[in-house]
Parts: structure tokens; C-alpha cells; sequence
């Protein structure tokens, strides 16, 4: 299923199976006052409740680059619930969200599960896309399937 923003200018790809959601996550729920409550916020849910995603867009609030990689690292480091060291966390160099050169990614690994927390800016506007696959039979399935759904990001023309 093609989930299309107009008003925020992007689109991607939903698996079948997969339905939107409202309120939280629970365990791994990536909720902080800047990455979660600034913009409009959408919640998908895999149909087997093991893979979550959160897509955010709002007005850019940090002043660099140098600024959001250090929010977003610490607020890994620092959720209470994914238990994270700073071992558990990786950047990935080079991706692109979008084709956008402003991406920053991190994956990560923790006893609870894995996840995805990207985030680029372009024309004053933060696009993040937070996900998470929960340890258990079946996982690398379900990782495959949250990187086609990352892959499948676009901005939409003429936005």
C-alpha cells in the first residue's frame, strides 16, 4: 500500500499485512519531546504487532548537522527502555533518505530488538523515520521488509 503525504511531500511503500496505528509503542517506542512531538507524527504496525514504524515531519529545529547526529545519538544512548550502550549503536555513512544528502542513520542493537532512526532536512523540514523489529523467529524476515519500506521513501514532485 502506497501511504502518500501530500502536505509533507513525501511517499512510501507499506507492506500488506501492515495497518496505522495511533498512540504508543510500549518498549520501543522512540518518544522524546524533540523526535516525537514536534510535526505531525504517523504510526504503522505490522500485522504480526513484531514491527513498528514512525514516520515524523516537522519545521527543522536544530542548527546543524553537528546538532541533530548528537541529539539523535543520545537519545538512543539515553532511552531508558532500549537499554542501549554506545556499542549497540552504528552509523551508517553514505545513505541518502530520499536521495537527500542531509541523511543522517543509525541502526541499532539491543537484547529488545533492532531499529532504524534516520533523519534528513530539506527546505526547513525534519523527515524521520523511526522503526523497530523485535527479537524472535522470523526476524531477519522482518528486517528485510523495514529496509524495502526505507528504501522505498520518495519525495513527491513539485513539493
Amino acid at each position: 500500500m502506497l501511504h502518500k503525504d501530500q502536505k509533507n511531500g513525501y511517499a512510501l511503500e507499506i507492506p500488506d499485512g501492515w495497518s496505522r496505528t495511533s498512540g504508543t509503542f510500549g518498549t520501543l517506542s522512540h518518544h522524546s519531546i524533540l523526535f516525537g512531538f514536534i510535526g505531525e507524527k504517523i504510526h504503522y504496525e505490522s500485522g504480526d504487532r513484531l514491527s513498528r514504524l514512525t514516520i515524523s515531519t516537522g519545521k527543522n529545529i536544530w542548527p546543524g548537522t553537528g546538532f541533530r547526529r548528537a541529539a539523535m545519538y543520545d537519545f538512543l544512548v539515553l532511552h531508558m527502555f532500549l537499554g542501549l550502550k554506545e556499542t549497540d549503536i552504528t552509523e551508517v555513512v553514505g545513505f541518502r533518505l530520499g536521495n537527500e544528502p542531509n541523511t543522517l542513520y543509525f541502526r541499532y542493537e539491543s537484547s529488545y530488538g533492532t531499529g532504524h532512526f534516520i533523519s534528513t532536512v530539506r527546505e526547513g523540514r525534519e523527515y524521520t523515520l523511526r522503526t523497530s523489529v523485535e527479537k524472535g523467529e522470523g526476524e531477519a524476515g522482518r528486517i528485510t521488509e523495514i529496509d524495502r519500506i526505507i528504501r522505498s521513501f520518495h519525495f513527491l514532485p513539485f513539493f
